[in-house]
């Protein structure tokens, strides 16, 4: 039978280890992945949880007494919390997309669902002073920034601070 993939909650990042530890004892065998991403906090490199919160269990043989297991096992719902929706394995497409997320890394996978911005777009500030305020793309900046014209004001924002519009 195929490995299935369910979509879990893990309480604490911190609980990774004893989470990934009670997982492995699940009946009919289990893994506990949780999608990560590096980034530069400080001038330093720091490994922290791509999806924070989220965690997927891979069950080699998913049957009614491995789920039973994930749901009741004391140890295991201390640190992680199966999802309501979760008395089913993920479908076909949400499973490519956790594999290519544990396979590729978070920031090739994200990126990829990110629309394509150019000059010209719409799009609406959503983080900073200029927050709920629409304009439009004039060009690209330095990495990671995207110059946009709000009425007479040409300013530059991260292009995690924007949404397209339309």
């Amino acid at each position: 039978m195929a490995r299935a993939y369910y979509a879990a909650e893990l309480r604490a990042w911190s609980a990774r280890a004893t989470a990934a530890a009670a997982v492995r004892r699940c009946p009919g065998g289990a893994e506990l992945l949780v999608p990560t991403q590096t980034i530069i906090e400080d001038g330093r490199q720091k490994t922290v949880p791509a999806l924070y919160g989220y965690a997927f269990v891979a069950v080699d043989d998913p049957g009614q007494e491995a789920l039973e297991f994930l749901r009741r096992d004391d140890v295991t719902t201390q640190v992680l919390t199966m999802l309501e929706g979760a008395t089913a394995p993920l479908g076909e497409e949400d499973t490519a997309w956790v594999c290519d997320l544990l396979r590729y890394g978070a920031d090739m996978v994200l990126k990829r669902l990110e629309p394509r911005l150019a000059a010209g777009d719409m799009v609406r500030v959503t983080r900073g002073p200029f927050a709920g305020f629409d304009g439009a793309i004039t060009g690209k900046a330095r990495k990671g920034r995207i110059s946009i014209r709000l009425g007479s004001l040409d300013l530059t924002a991260p292009r995690n601070a924007v949404e397209k519009l339309g």
